[in-house]
């Protein structure tokens, strides 16, 4: 595996080298000092350690003046339920590979490209590297997927925008099933002022299909950013409907240049029956909780990023059984971009 790791990266940077003129190499990582303080599961209190949560790295090559191609690898070390911290080194992964076409203000991508289920949100938020969207982090649906997919202005100089696409609904991996996922979004994405979108997505899971429903409002200016997030699945199973929904606010303050301050709640409104399942957070599956997010950024330069930050569930007490113990885990999250 690790010769296999070599020969890549030394190929990406050998081509990166013959063609400089057409190729440029681009790359982030981020992890954090962990500590959990508090956790419904007892095994994870006081766990604690240094870990990457995500590297990048990608490689963009213009073939002509209409297609252009994008590879990105991605790594991470194992979290809490991939056999917990330790369990292993960070194995490379195909994140996107795909050929974009593109004319005037429209954009045809074919391959693993990003989906539009919380892109947009993702871009607004700006703070990946402290916690994934809130969709993306309780698993309702996933940053990429397999297929086809068109994404634009109405207009060259309009900020109404589209994205649709119709994939495997299996994220970056291949699918063999016959059914297909098909996502929906339209919003109004000005520089700075409103933002608006809504979203709509339908899978085919064979014995389950899924309904999402998702309404976005934010704004962006030079010192604020703020955002209103609802989404809502249906999950369909023979007679039996489920629904999982969730709320999520957040705002960023630009205090100064190099620090800002940010804040983020999430309302699960229903239990997540995939909770304990989320890599660097597992939630309690039995009952209703809220994640309170707050940290704070400072940039000693532009692309380097230290920001103190601290997670905790506030779980309900459920209809039957007991009340889950509430997570607390501090961290300080570090963020690179070169």
């Amino acid at each position: 595996m690790r010769l296999l790791r070599h020969t890549i990266l030394s190929v990406l940077l050998v081509h990166a080298f013959l063609f400089a003129n057409d190729t440029r190499i681009s790359g982030l990582f981020f992890g954090d000092y962990y500590y959990v303080n508090q956790h419904h599961q007892q095994n994870l209190v006081g766990k604690n350690g240094f870990w990457i949560r995500r590297i990048y790295l990608t490689l963009d090559r213009n073939l002509s003046t209409a297609f252009a191609v994008r590879l990105r690898l991605e790594m991470n070390h194992p979290g809490f339920t991939a056999g917990g911290p330790g369990a292993g080194s960070a194995v490379p992964f195909v994140k996107d590979a795909y050929l974009k076409y593109s004319s005037g203000s429209t954009a045809v991508l074919l391959g693993i490209s990003p989906s539009p289920t919380f892109a947009r949100i993702e871009q607004l938020w700006g703070y990946r590297a402290v916690e994934k969207t809130p969709v993306d982090l309780q698993k309702m649906g996933s940053s990429r997927d397999f297929g086809l997919a068109i994404r634009g202005r109405f207009t060259p100089d309009s900020p109404l925008g589209y994205h649709i696409m119709i994939g495997n609904g299996a994220g970056a991996k291949s699918d063999a099933n016959s059914g297909k996922k098909v996502m929906v979004s339209v919003g109004y994405y000005p520089q700075q002022g409103i933002w608006l979108e809504g979203y709509g997505d339908y899978e085919d899971r064979g014995a389950e299909q899924r309904f999402t429903y998702q309404g976005f409002a934010g704004y962006a200016g030079t010192a604020f950013r703020l955002g209103l997030q609802y989404v809502a699945q249906q999950r369909k199973v023979g007679s039996s409907t489920t629904t999982l929904a969730l709320a999520s606010a957040f705002g960023v303050w630009r205090m100064q240049p190099q620090t800002s301050v940010l804040l983020r709640i999430d309302r699960l409104l229903n239990p997540n029956p995939a909770g304990n399942s989320i890599t660097y957070l597992p939630i309690a599956t039995t009952t209703t909780a809220t994640l309170f997010i707050a940290g704070i950024d400072w940039q000693p330069i532009e692309d380097v990023h230290f920001i103190p930050n601290v997670e905790s569930l506030v779980y309900d007490t459920p209809d039957t059984g007991p009340k889950p113990e509430n997570d607390v885990l501090p961290r300080l999250t570090f963020f690179i971009t070169f």
